[in-house]
């Protein structure tokens, strides 16, 4: 049965649509949580759903235990204060998303609308989450600890992550132990949790993947915490991090025209996220036998461990 009902005056409406339905913003999202790898890299555990462009979400920061200071008998001891720190994530970036549709496009499809109207939805879902993706990505290059970037990384300043101007060049004789050294960073910082770790790759990593060691499933061993729905993860953890590819890895060429990438590893609490659909709904068009799709998304987001990210400016070599 198509999904065009049609009115009392004889003309076809698209009201019995997907979208003309209010559960259909909720799918949408749905769709995201249950896909996509945001949720693997971002807090985004929000205890409600988003209801306005403005509001805001409190994350309580763990609080620390104090130092531990030397002692001699009868000293008055100096006591370290405890309080609640929270960091504030505002939701207030909004974009929005109008589609127009001609009555008579609509009668022309007849009983095809329902498949033509599902592919425009779904292009419209990716073209959100891409647009998301790439936001987050470019906001956690711009929070992560400065300690944790760069060419002087570190507890001791000793670790080079490349810079813009050089980059580190992965290969497939190299990658663990530029991997190890990513690592490193984070074990400094004291933010390590096994099996917890991501780091997010371009899919340039992939001809170095194929060609080294790592062909050897031996030498990665078995991830206990990956899932094989979410999009972009590999199978298999590298030097313990949850590898994700995806071409949303923020790349540019040098002033040598050299082409590099700034790969983000961390752990999914370091940095909070919020998405919603905030409306969705159909408009008659007063002045054309038309009808608009109209959606509005409203985000937002911010690092709250920034020492639990990491950032590497790196390109890729395939000789040898």
């Amino acid at each position: 049965m198509s999904i065009i009902a049609q009115t009392a005056s004889g003309y076809a409406g698209i009201y019995g649509t997907p979208l003309a339905r209010i559960e259909y913003a909720d799918t949408i999202i749905a769709r995201w949580y249950a896909e996509d790898y945001l949720p693997e890299i971002t807090n985004t555990r929000i205890a409600e759903r988003i209801t306005s462009c403005t509001q805001e979400i409190n994350f309580l920061r763990a609080p620390t235990g104090g130092e531990w200071r030397s002692y001699q008998e009868n000293q008055a001891m100096v006591p370290s204060m405890v309080s609640i720190t929270a960091e504030c994530v505002r939701v207030g970036i909004l974009a929005y998303n109008a589609l127009k549709f001609d009555e008579n496009t609509i009668r022309t499809a007849c009983e095809r609308w329902d498949e033509f109207e599902k592919h425009f939805m779904v292009d419209m879902y990716q073209k959100l989450v891409k647009m998301l993706r790439e936001w987050v990505l470019t906001g956690m290059i711009a929070e992560t600890s400065p300690a944790n970037k760069g060419a002087n990384a570190g507890k001791y300043g000793n670790i080079s992550l490349g810079t813009v101007d050089n980059p580190v060049v992965i290969n497939k004789d190299n990658i663990p132990v530029k991997l190890a050294l990513l690592q490193q960073v984070f074990y400094d910082s004291m933010a390590w949790r096994e099996n917890e770790m991501f780091v997010v790759m371009p899919t340039q990593l992939m001809p170095v993947l194929v060609t080294s060691n790592y062909a050897n499933a031996m030498w990665v061993g078995s991830c206990v915490s990956c899932s094989q729905s979410i999009t972009g993860m590999l199978s298999h953890q590298l030097v313990g991090f949850n590898v994700i590819l995806t071409t949303e890895v923020i790349g540019r060429r040098n002033a040598a025209g050299q082409p590099f990438f700034f790969i983000i590893a961390g752990h999914r609490e370091a940095f909070a996220f919020a998405a919603d659909i905030l409306a969705a709904r159909l408009v008659t068009d007063p002045y054309t036998f038309g009808i608009q799709y109209q959606v509005l998304a409203g985000w937002g987001g911010k690092a709250l461990y920034p020492q639990a990210l990491a950032v590497m400016v790196a390109s890729f070599s395939y000789d040898g």
